[in-house]
Parts: C-alpha cells; structure tokens; sequence
C-alpha cells in the first residue's frame, strides 16, 4: 500500500475513533492519549498527523461548516424552500458532527468554529427569510431552521426516515403568517 495511501487511511481511522469519543464523552473531556489508546498507537503516532486535539476537532466539522458555506454561495436566486433542503442534506451527509455540535457547546463554541458557524448560520438566515424581509420574516426563516437542525438530535436512522416529515415541518414554519 503506498504511503500516501497508508497516512489518509490512518488519518480517517483517527477522525473515525476521535469523534465517536467526543459523541459518547464530550470534546473536553477527551484527551488525545484516549485517542491514540482506541486505535493502539502511540501518542507520538497520532501527533504525527494531528499536532494538537483542535486539529481534529476542526477537520471533523470542516466539511458540514463548508457545506452550509457552499449553500450560501448558491443562495442567490434559490427559493427559501430549496435553501432549506440543501441545509438538511447537509446535516444529513454529516450527521453525527452536525449531533456533536448541537450536543457538546464546548465543540459548538470552539473559537475556531463558534464565530465561523454563527456567521454561516446568520446569513442563511437571512437569505431563507430573503432581500426586504421584516422582523416576522426573519423570526420565520429562523424557526424553519431550527426545525430542520432538530435532525441532528436525532439517531442517525431515525433522521434519515423523518427526513420528509422534518423538511415538511420546516416549511409549514416558513409559510405560517
């Protein structure tokens, strides 16, 4: 197996095991030598990849913050309905960090991802509620996504076959007045 090869593998089995231990005991409460213990490795041996804890919590929630990122550069001219479907398969694609950020505040608040995830947010927000909106369009667009990151409390399973039920629930929201 190359190198390049045998270093993503060991990379991906470090994401793997970190954030199942951060879902189970919190991103505090788990040290790097817990870590590099499940996958019996050295301490040294997963410095090697990930110099510091912060870089493995920042490569987990990097795809999902981006995601919802790319939502945003696509926003202009989608509708409020379509913004809100994209934002929930983006949850559902990273459904276990998107768990680990709703559930561990010291994940969600991490100073790395707190502001970045809180301007994503913010902004889709404001182009679910859309251009003129008023503070009740605003309130709106802001439930409706809440009820679509209420999937990510929910059980992996469970999340993928209430995934109509949510999305539906999320524009009943969206259009009430």
């Amino acid at each position: 197996m190359p190198r390049s090869t045998q270093r993503a593998d060991t990379r991906g089995a470090i994401l793997g095991v970190a954030l199942e231990l951060f879902l189970a005991q919190g991103y505090e409460a788990t040290s790097l030598r817990q870590i590099a213990e499940q996958l019996d490795v050295t301490t040294a041996a997963l410095y090697y990849h990930f110099p510091a804890k912060e870089e493995i919590l920042w490569a987990l929630v990097q795809p999902f913050i981006e995601g919802t990122e790319e939502i945003l550069k696509l926003a202009k001219g989608e509708s409020p309905e379509h913004l809100l479907e994209m934002y929930l398969e983006v949850i559902l694609r990273d459904h276990k960090v998107a768990h680990l950020l709703v559930s561990d505040p010291a994940a969600a608040s991490h100073p790395e991802i707190g502001p970045r995830r809180q301007r994503v947010f913010s902004q889709l927000e404001a182009h679910v509620a859309g251009p003129g909106a008023t503070e009740e369009d605003r309130a709106r667009a802001q439930c409706a996504i809440q009820v679509v990151r209420t999937i990510a409390f929910m059980p992996s399973e469970r999340a993928r076959r209430t995934r109509g039920v949510v999305f539906r629930s999320a524009l009943a929201v969206l259009a009430s007045r």
